[in-house]
């Protein structure tokens, strides 16, 4: 039904004139339908331009953002990736190589040593020399004028013996280190050199043992600086970074002290080599060591030398290698 627009009556859908006040209502209702035709073309054009538009702008967004956080993600991981092959490089780059073993005043030996790509001088703290299977002690270094030679003077430790030597010159800094390899024919009637061969570059592998060899060698070097501490001051104090604590040798020192003071005993370490590593497992290594001491009984106002031969076993631990127990001692002699 309609309704007329002047009087407000109803009239039927059919009428061409309002029967209460005679008003013609076609070409009202025509402009009504008219404009409610348009009115409703709009909304469905501003409807559909809304569905349009807006969702495709917002995926554009979402697309322009996932690129540039991929090329975010690639140019971190391009750099990080360059830094590490470009560490990695460098590393490998240095080595050393023995040019010359010298005999000609042995048993006092040199070795000539070229370091390569290093960008600073060795230190000789930072070297251990190995002859067949015995450590050398108080290596000397010796700087060349070219920069980069080098000559590592020692006196062997095996004089008495001849026969081919077999050299390993190991150098680590900054957790990084290279080994060359050697060799000598060892006669005291011997004035000439031998050349060296077989150096190797290898930054990662220490071709002796293992890769403990040298943690262990340094642990056994503090312990015995530190257990000759221990005993001339008489304070267990002092070995106690270098032994295991979870072990029984605190408890053995601590009776070893008292007897030493009750005695008056004092020791000094004459001389010590590493005359064999024996691996038991990744965790834990036997190493003896020949040990000379020089002991004095001050209430007996004597002293004596005693050679010894002495079996440790080290553990690894969360701060290296310490010595977990004393296996076996073997005195040799006094005089």
């Amino acid at each position: 039904m309609n309704y007329c627009k002047q009087c407000g009556k109803e009239i039927s859908n059919n009428a061409k004139f309002c029967p209460n006040c005679g008003t013609p209502i076609n070409s009202f209702s025509s402009v009504e339908d008219e404009y409610d035709d348009v009115s409703s073309v709009n909304d469905d054009y501003e409807e559909d331009f809304i569905q349009y538009k807006d969702p495709k702008k917002k995926k554009n967004k979402i697309i322009v953002a996932v690129i540039v956080f991929a090329l975010l993600v690639i140019a971190v991981s391009g750099g990080i990736f360059a830094k590490v092959t470009l560490d990695q490089k460098e590393k490998l780059k240095e080595s050393i190589e023995i040019t010359n073993v010298d005999i000609t005043n042995y048993p006092n030996i040199v070795v000539s040593i070229k370091a390569n790509n290093y960008s600073k001088s060795l230190d000789v703290k930072n070297f251990t020399l190995k002859e067949n299977d015995t450590f050398q002690k108080n290596l000397k270094l010796d700087m060349e004028l070219e920069g980069n030679d080098y000559k590592i003077s020692y006196k062997t430790s095996d004089e008495s013996n001849s026969g081919d030597r077999n050299i390993k010159v190991s150098y680590s800094e900054d957790n990084h280190e290279v080994v060359a390899d050697g060799n000598y024919t060892a006669s005291k009637k011997s004035n000439d050199s031998t050349t060296s061969s077989n150096s190797s570059t290898n930054g990662n592998v220490v071709n002796t043992y293992d890769n403990n060899e040298v943690p262990i060698k340094q642990a056994i070097d503090n312990y015995e600086k530190s257990y000759i501490r221990m005993v001339n001051s008489k304070d267990t104090y002092y070995v106690r970074d270098a032994i295991d604590l979870s072990g029984g040798l605190m408890n053995d020192f601590t009776n070893t002290v008292k007897s030493y003071s009750e005695q008056g005993i004092n020791e000094d370490l004459i001389d010590y080599k590493i005359e064999k590593i024996n691996k038991i497992s990744d965790q834990q290594y036997e190493v003896t060591n020949y040990e000379k001491f020089h002991i004095s009984y001050n209430k007996e106002n004597k002293s004596v030398y005693t050679d010894f031969r002495t079996v440790y076993v080290l553990n690894k631990t969360s701060t290296g290698f310490k010595v977990y127990s004393i296996k076996n001692i073997d005195k040799l002699g006094s005089k």
